[in-house]
């Protein structure tokens, strides 16, 4: 549905999750958490906060000696992400709004 998110956020409070990764050579090392949580109707907040925290992310680490590159993107779904090019490994960040009845971490289907 192209406009689910606004017809879910009639009805539903919201989640903002957040998923990390680090690739060195060929280890891929990944973690989800939830950052925060919204009342219903609030999905602009989260997205919001989803692109401020990206943001952030991509501040902090503009002036580190090991970095060599910051890319940020918008993902489909409102979904921020950021990635950071190190000395050795590549670290990702991707923050999203889902309903708090999804928990992405869950395989999806069989």
């Amino acid at each position: 549905m192209r406009y689910g998110h606004l017809v879910m956020s009639l009805f539903c409070a919201w989640v903002l999750w957040g998923h990390y990764g680090e690739i060195i050579g060929t280890k891929v090392e990944t973690k989800w958490h939830v950052d925060a949580g919204y009342p219903e109707k609030a999905y602009s907040q989260c997205t919001d906060d989803a692109l401020r925290t990206v943001k952030g992310i991509a501040e902090g680490w503009k002036d580190s000696p090991n970095m060599k590159s910051i890319t940020m993107h918008q993902l489909n779904g409102g979904k921020q992400s950021v990635i950071i090019g190190k000395s050795g490994s590549t670290e990702y960040w991707e923050y999203g709004c889902f309903p708090d009845t999804v928990d992405p971490r869950e395989p999806k289907g069989k």
